[in-house]
């Protein structure tokens, strides 16, 4: 599933959302994309922490590696409520880079 999830992200992003102004980006602002069109042969790489996230970037191939840096632990969902969940940043930016939604999402609406 990793492997795909460039591609997934931006094609769910483009059907999810209008077209944000060029000074914005739907993508998660710690996150680094790769510049494959296709989502075969990318993969996503989750890092822990910033320093970790600079590291990656560098030595990533950016046609086909993107990286997500999350920062702090992240919520153990199955003791959670839905509403520290939907709160939860990294969860966000993680559901956002994977191109997932919730099922309210799916339903639209």
């Amino acid at each position: 599933m990793p492997t795909i999830a460039c591609a997934a992200s931006r094609s769910a992003r483009s059907r999810a959302r209008p077209p944000l102004p060029a000074a914005s980006c739907a993508c998660p602002a710690s996150s680094t994309d790769c510049s494959a069109d296709s989502p075969a042969g990318t993969e996503l790489f989750i890092v822990e922490g910033d320093s970790a996230g600079g590291s990656a970037k560098q030595a990533r191939d950016r046609k086909t590696q993107a990286i997500l840096p999350i920062r702090g632990k992240i919520l153990n969902v199955a003791s959670a409520t839905s509403a520290k969940i939907f709160a939860n940043q990294q969860l966000a930016d993680l559901g956002q880079a994977l191109g997932c939604g919730t099922r309210k999402d799916s339903r639209g609406g």
